[in-house]
């Protein structure tokens, strides 16, 4: 389950498609010294995208040649500090496939994981809403900390991935994680951490 937070009347919860680093130095030389290492926010026109109708930043695409980065087999399992990419994947097939992969994030890439957090019940799925609420709480209160500026005035948004009730309630799963990632406005990508970026 992944879940986005939108900046709309508060911090509020918009359901998205299921589908996320060093530190980069802030660059205290002149602009045209600046490597690639300076984090930026890179403009829909400079990045490959599809044709709007689906969530922001992840992309559509017909073979696995265009895919770049590594493939996850369980997109649960992003680590704190990856970069990622979201994918629709048709391979010449009817039912499109949703794919993550991991990516440098010194390439351009959809989302940063930022936090994870265990959510303390020990027994029964909380809930949906119950979760959702605990996963904001946890993703907005690491968010200042992690990129340096406040949500509410930041040029990124809040995404988080929370387990389903069936992994949750599956003793082989038992999975009670919750992973936040940051990720740029209007399908934008980063180039770069934005750890201590001021984004």
């Amino acid at each position: 389950m992944s879940a986005l937070l939108t900046r709309a009347g508060g911090v509020g919860v918009a359901l998205a498609l299921a589908l996320a680093g060093a530190s980069c130095s802030s660059g205290e030389t002149g602009e045209a010294d600046r490597g690639p290492e300076a984090p930026q926010i890179l403009s829909p026109e400079r990045v490959e995208g599809g044709d709007g109708e689906e969530p922001p930043g992840v992309q559509l695409v017909e073979d696995s040649e265009r895919l770049e980065g590594r493939v996850l087999n369980d997109p649960s399992g992003l680590s704190v500090g990856e970069c990622f990419n979201e994918y629709i994947v048709y391979f010449n097939e009817p039912t499109p496939q949703e794919l993550t992969t991991v990516v440098d994030c010194a390439a351009p890439h959809f989302a940063e994981v930022y936090h994870s957090a265990t959510h303390p019940a020990e027994e029964g799925f909380p809930g949906v809403d119950a979760l959702r609420a605990w996963s904001e709480q946890q993703c907005y209160g690491q968010f200042e900390g992690f990129v340096g500026a406040e949500y509410e005035v930041s040029k990124l948004e809040i995404g988080f991935r929370a387990p389903a009730a069936d992994d949750w309630n599956d003793p082989r799963v038992a999975r009670r994680d919750v992973m936040c990632y940051v990720y740029a406005q209007r399908g934008e990508k980063v180039l770069g951490t934005v750890r201590g970026s001021g984004f």
